[in-house]
C-alpha cells in the first residue's frame, strides 16, 4: 500500500451524503501528510458536501475522493483506509460549539465536534474561520491523528507516512433554517 495509505483520514464518516450548495468551486478538501525521508504528501477532493440537520452542520466526504496526482497512490490510500468498506466521513458540527457571524461579518475559532471516520466516532478539535454572504463562506481545518480511527500507520517500499495528516476543507454554505433573518447567533 502506498505512503498516502492512511492519510486520507477524510475527515468524516458514516453519514450518507447530503445536499451540498451547488457552486462546486465553493467545495474543497485537502490533506497534508509527512512520510519518513521527509516525504511530504497532498491530497485534494471537490466532493465535499455540507448542510444543516436542523442545528448541526453535518460535513461530509466520500472517503474514496482524495486525488494524489498518482493513480497508483490513489488506489493504494483507498485500499488502505478502506474506502469500499467505510465509503465517507462525517464531521458534525452542533450550531452550538460556533458563533456564526453576522450580515457582512466574519468570525472564527476554535471547536469540538463528533467525527466519523473509518467506522468510529472520535471528538476532534478543529479551528474554523466563517464569512457572512448570502449564507456562509467557512474555512476549517484539523490535525488528524488516523491511527486513534483504527487506520495503521502505511508503510510503502521502507517509506512510512507519519500521524497526524493536517486536513483543510472550504465550502459555502445556506443559513441554517432555526437561523431568523439577519440574527447572529
Amino acid at each position: 500500500m502506498s505512503v498516502a495509505g492512511a492519510v486520507v483520514l477524510s475527515f468524516l464518516v458514516g453519514v450518507p451524503a447530503l445536499r451540498a450548495d451547488d457552486r462546486p468551486a465553493n467545495r474543497k478538501a485537502t490533506f497534508t501528510a509527512t512520510a519518513t525521508a521527509g516525504l511530504r504528501l497532498e491530497g485534494t477532493s471537490d466532493a465535499l458536501s455540507a448542510a444543516w440537520e436542523v442545528d448541526t452542520l453535518v460535513v461530509t466526504l466520500p472517503t474514496a475522493s482524495f486525488h494524489t496526482g498518482i493513480e497508483l497512490r490513489d488506489k493504494h490510500l483507498r485500499e488502505h483506509i478502506e474506502a469500499d468498506k467505510y465509503p465517507t466521513a462525517a464531521l458534525r458540527v452542533p450550531l452550538t460549539a460556533i458563533r456564526l457571524p453576522a450580515p457582512g461579518a466574519s468570525a472564527s475559532g476554535t471547536a469540538q465536534a463528533p467525527l466519523s471516520f473509518h467506522g468510529q466516532v472520535k471528538p476532534v478539535s478543529f479551528t474554523w474561520q466563517a464569512s457572512r454572504s448570502d449564507g456562509f463562506d467557512v474555512s476549517g481545518a484539523l490535525e488528524l491523528d488516523f491511527t486513534a480511527f483504527g487506520v495503521p500507520v502505511p508503510t510503502y517500499l521502507g517509506i512510512s507516512v507519519k500521524p497526524p495528516a493536517e486536513v483543510s476543507v472550504h465550502f459555502h454554505v445556506p443559513e441554517p433554517p432555526s437561523a431568523s433573518a439577519g440574527a447572529p447567533r
